[in-house]
């Protein structure tokens, strides 16, 4: 669905070396993202690489803007995928030059206290400026909501897909999963590295990242 303006104002569209990728805001000078969207096969992109956009939900706006300065990249030291078949520990930050002044299209997600868990069949938001479901790359920012899916049901999909000859990643203690039996909804290529959130009281926070789409 298309989301309103205003609406997921931690969003950060990411242009990586020509490509389209996924981000949020977590922190004034802070992005986190994939860590797959900052690597080629063994070795990290050059900061130089990637332009950040943050602000609007029409991607025409953003990108006919200045692009935020990047001061450094900071991949997770666990992640290692030169074969993008194993996801675990796909998450990095990318640092800013300068302070993001908050607003209400500029704001920071709210970030889930330390073992945070939360009840399966939860609906959270997945958001991104990723491919459309007619596979033409999306002009606006859209988003889909999806429940929490256990890990048993989840691993028990990925041994369908295997058992039917489809290449799957491993599913770690590291990730947890979100869907429909039917599918249908998902986030797409372009949206790897935004965010997966839940309502929490007031407020929205983050639970996770998509990564690996």
């Amino acid at each position: 669905m298309l989301a309103p303006k205003g609406s997921f104002p931690w969003q950060v569209l990411l242009n990586v070396d020509g490509g389209r990728a996924g981000g949020m805001v977590i922190d004034h000078k802070w992005i986190l993202t994939a860590a797959s969207n900052l690597m080629r096969g063994d070795n990290q992109i050059l900061k130089s690489q990637v332009k950040v956009f943050v602000g609007d939900n029409n991607v025409r706006n953003l990108t006919q803007s200045t692009p935020l300065e990047v001061a450094s990249l900071h991949i997770h030291p666990g992640y290692n995928n030169p074969n993008y078949l194993s996801y675990d520990n796909d998450i990095a930050l990318i640092k800013l030059q300068k302070s993001l002044q908050f607003s209400s299209n500029i704001m920071r997600v709210c970030l889930p206290v330390k073992g945070a868990e939360y009840t399966i069949g939860r609906v959270g938001w997945v958001s991104g400026f990723g491919i459309r479901d007619d596979d033409i790359i999306s002009k606006d920012l859209r988003f889909v909501r999806v429940p929490l899916v256990s890990q048993l049901t989840c691993r028990r999909s990925i041994d369908e897909e295997r058992a039917n000859r489809v290449i799957a990643p491993d599913l770690t203690d590291n990730m947890f999963c979100a869907g429909l039996p039917e599918g249908g909804k998902d986030a797409c290529h372009g949206d790897g590295g935004s965010p997966y959130v839940l309502k929490y009281g007031e407020f929205t926070g983050l639970q996770g990242s998509t990564a690996g789409v």
